[in-house]
């Protein structure tokens, strides 16, 4: 799943229409690569300027929202059209009859239409995006929790998957800027037809990724980083694509840019990972065609109606467990799986407590008697200390008190753990020739921790049969293993039963 895809080329498309039609499906292709939302992927100079915007009604200042008519005041709604590339008098019947049909393909008119209908013009950022997502019946399903755990403070890298193309971009924006009001999210210019939201955003131009233009864009990451704000990027850099092989949907290779920041000193990161997938449709279109499924995903962004968008939030991994010795290229794959990680379909609900009858624990064994036997172990059976905790190991003839204890102690912790036997130790028969390996506390004389190890040289010497059970139970990992190990030509351990 985190293997990265194969490159894929972007090509170009034919046309088999002529004249003006033809002219306007180029301009559809152009337009369409435009509209690649949200991403962030840029190399060294490559995370965009702000650019001219792709959409601009004439006559109208980007900041104004009215103007006044010869006779009246007219507000002037923003147009969202293929129209908008053509200069007015270079339109004739036959391109304006391609363009409204390109506008009713794209998804453009629906846009415009559900635009002007629910009467976004002119809101505020945080109420356009909670009128949108109320209108298209849009419900986000995330841990509040893990949201408010987000960082209040100091510089933030936030990077996500890309599956949809769009709507993810200005949700995520909407729900942590309520974390993070500094929060601001690397986002292809395209988006600047919406004016309402530009405060949201840093732009670039994600078609060109290596155009010196695009420099702006990426220093102001960079400064917005550096002044202990907030940042959101999609770091793929395109939408994911579906891999067949599989049926699920695959992220690009996350660029190097995200691993370059993750170097920063102080930098906090905090992975995303979005469910979903756009229509099967556009994964049509994409099989046949790659280049042309971005042409789609204006219709995309509308037929979101009534989705439910699962949003998983990771911890916050901070800069002193991030390598600055790493190269930005690691960094990037180790964010990637971090994010990929977090995906749903890694978690199990812990399973329903065992019904079974417990009887009572064991009584403890006293303190002394575990000092008694720890006095009488050889010296070379102590293996380390720390402070005011010792290591050893020992046998069941030497410390027999010790090994009831830790049979307690063991079965204490499993039943924590809805497991355990049900029995007042937690022991076996194998408790009687395996290696003991345990921790002291030296203040109290407490067992507080311990793991039993069966050596196959010192089972062989103590009873064939419970050598034979301990083999099949290795058996069916390497059998390869089996014959030396029966006649002790080899050696081998079994560890387990840690507490």
């Amino acid at each position: 799943m985190l293997a990265s895809p194969k490159p894929r080329a972007d090509t170009g498309a034919s046309c088999l229409c002529a004249g003006g039609a033809c002219c306007c499906c180029l301009l559809l292709v152009r337009f369409a690569l435009g509209m690649n939302v949200l991403i962030s992927g840029a190399s060294k100079s490559s995370a965009g300027a702000n650019l001219t915007p792709i959409f601009q009604t004439k006559n109208m200042n980007i900041d104004q929202f009215f103007r006044l008519n010869a006779d009246k005041q007219v507000l002037m709604r923003t147009r969202i059209s293929l129209a908008e590339l053509i200069p007015q008098d270079k339109q004739n019947l036959l391109t304006k009859l391609a363009i409204k049909l390109g506008d009713k393909i794209l998804g453009l008119q629906e846009m415009q239409d559900f635009y002007d209908d629910q009467d976004l013009q002119g809101l505020t950022r945080e109420r356009f995006v909670e009128k949108a997502l109320a209108s298209l019946q849009i419900t986000v399903e995330l841990d509040e929790q893990l949201l408010a755990q987000i960082p209040k403070k100091g510089p933030l890298l936030i990077a996500c998957n890309h599956p949809f193309g769009g709507i993810e971009g200005i949700v995520l924006a909407y729900l942590i800027g309520k974390v993070r009001p500094d929060l601001k999210v690397l986002a292809n210019s395209a988006l600047r037809v919406f004016t309402e939201l530009n405060d949201y955003f840093i732009f670039t131009n994600p078609m060109s990724p290596r155009d010196p233009k695009n420099a702006p864009s990426l220093k102001q990451c960079l400064k917005h980083l550096k002044e202990d704000k907030a940042l959101l990027i999609f770091p793929a850099g395109k939408i994911s694509y579906l891999d067949r092989a599989t049926d699920r949907t695959v992220e690009f290779e996350w660029n190097r840019l995200i691993g370059k920041i993750l170097q920063m000193p102080e930098i906090q990161y905090v992975p995303l990972f979005i469910e979903g997938r756009n229509s099967a449709f556009f994964y049509r279109v994409e099989r046949i065609f790659f280049a042309f499924r971005a042409i789609l995903l204006g219709r995309e962004m509308m037929n979101k109606r009534g989705m439910n968008m699962q949003i998983n939030i990771g911890n916050t991994v901070t800069s002193s467990r991030l390598s600055t010795k790493s190269d930005a290229t690691e960094l990037a794959a180790l964010a990637r799986a971090k994010s990929y990680a977090i995906e749903r379909q890694w978690r199990s609900d812990w399973p329903p407590t065992n019904p079974m009858e417990f009887a009572p624990l064991a009584e403890k064994i006293s303190a002394e008697a575990i000092s008694a036997e720890l006095c009488a172990l050889p010296e070379d059976q102590y293996l380390a200390g720390y402070r005011h905790l010792s290591v050893y190991y020992g046998y069941d003839d030497q410390i027999p008190n010790i090994v009831l204890e830790i049979a307690r102690l063991r079965e204490l912790v499993y039943r924590d753990h809805d497991e355990g036997s049900g029995e007042a130790r937690d022991t076996d028969r194998f408790d009687a020739i395996y290696t003991h390996i345990f921790i002291v506390n030296n203040e109290t004389n407490e067992i507080v921790g311990a793991y039993r190890m069966g050596q196959t040289d010192l089972l062989l010497k103590n009873t064939r049969a419970v050598t034979m059970t301990l083999a099949l139970s290795i058996c069916r990992r390497s059998i390869t293993f089996l014959p030396t190990l029966l006649t002790g030509t080899s050696l081998a351990l079994k560890w387990g039963d840690l507490f």
